[in-house]
């Protein structure tokens, strides 16, 4: 039997070793403790990079799905949001240019999740993969950054996200409006008939404008002026009627996937001069409204006729030129947004 060593200390039942440890310096040991440490330190910078590489796809993927909106959507109607309350024309309770400055964040991460909510929801619909490898190939299916079975879930995710942020943040009841607009555009098929487009279109522009000034103001209720429901009303009847403009340059598409627009129904001259009409005699009807006097006219009337001009330019005819155009109609159509501000500032 081994004698116990005269390091070892002996207390109670217990006994502690304070002896030296013969491997604890053995050059192979050594070695194999620092080679330990750095593959630990190696998998650590391998799994951070790993995480931080997928956070960057899915941001871009996410990006991807709304790339196509930021002028026609997130642009304008943010700054409907944001400006509209300054005058305080359409509320009975007007905020402050600081408070809403400091809200303009919130504003338009409302609009952005509601954008997203409604695109994947459209984007992972067979006939909408299937126009935009023709149209749209820069989107995230085309592209195959991922399933449909992937954006089916994103989808069915983003409809409570949506409703947990209103209920936050503000705007609950037009995003409830939203999505349920949103389920009838494209699971119902809403989208796909000229007439119910336009209308969907109008409701979901009014969506985004009412949700982005509830936010705005930082009210789930939000007391509108008698007047702000004609002029809703007048707003929908505006996109209602020139919204088609979008649909020019998705003919190729449209036609493929048997969606029946204005343009491939009615043809695309009609058209286009339907749009020119609309246009400049809502350029006219809309300040006339508020009363504007006759500076308050220029900016949508001078827009109108610019755009008009290029709906019958046949050199303008073209894909490229047809997105062009309509983006010269939603800088047209902030110009009507930002009417109730002219009213408070310049009207008779």
């Amino acid at each position: 039997m081994m004698a116990l060593h005269p390091s070892y200390l002996h207390s109670g039942r217990r006994i502690f070793c304070t002896c030296h440890d013969p491997f604890s310096e053995h050059p192979a040991i050594t070695n194999l403790d620092v080679s330990v440490d750095k593959s630990r330190q190696w998998l650590r910078k391998q799994l951070a990079t790993s995480r931080s590489l997928h956070f960057f796809a899915l941001a871009k993927t996410l990006y991807l799905f709304t790339a196509d909106d930021i002028v026609s959507i997130i642009i304008p109607k943010t700054v409907c949001g944001i400006i509209v309350p300054f005058a305080g024309t359409l509320l009975r309770q007007p905020r402050s240019a600081a408070e809403v400055v400091l809200r303009s964040p919130l504003v338009f991460l409302w609009i952005w999740i509601h954008l997203l909510l409604f695109n994947v929801s459209n984007q992972r619909q067979a006939k909408s993969i299937m126009e935009d490898k023709v149209n749209k190939p820069q989107r995230p299916l085309p592209l195959g950054r991922l399933t449909v079975q992937g954006a089916n879930k994103l989808s069915v995710g983003l409809f409570p996200l949506a409703t947990a942020i209103s209920l936050a943040i503000g705007g609950i009841y037009p995003s409830l409006v939203f999505q349920a607009l949103t389920f009838w555009y494209n699971d119902l098929e809403g989208g796909e008939h000229w007439l119910s487009r336009n209308l969907l279109n109008a409701g979901g522009y009014l969506g985004f404008i009412t949700g982005a000034i509830e936010v705005a103001v930082g009210s789930q209720t939000v007391l509108f002026d008698e007047s702000v429901f004609r002029w809703f009303g007048l707003l929908a009847m505006v996109v209602s009627t020139t919204m088609h403009a979008q649909d020019l340059y998705d003919q190729e598409g449209d036609r493929l996937r048997g969606r029946k627009t204005i343009p491939l129904v009615f043809g695309d001259v009609l058209a286009r001069y339907s749009i020119m009409v609309s246009m400049t005699a809502w350029s006219f009807i809309t300040p006339l409204f508020w009363r504007l006097k006759a500076v308050g006219f220029m900016p949508p009337v001078l827009l109108s006729a610019f755009v008009g001009r290029r709906m019958l330019d046949v050199s303008k005819r073209s894909v490229k030129e047809d997105k062009r155009t309509f983006l010269w109609w939603n800088i047209w159509i902030i110009s009507l947004y930002l009417l109730p501000v002219s009213a408070h500032y310049f009207g008779a």
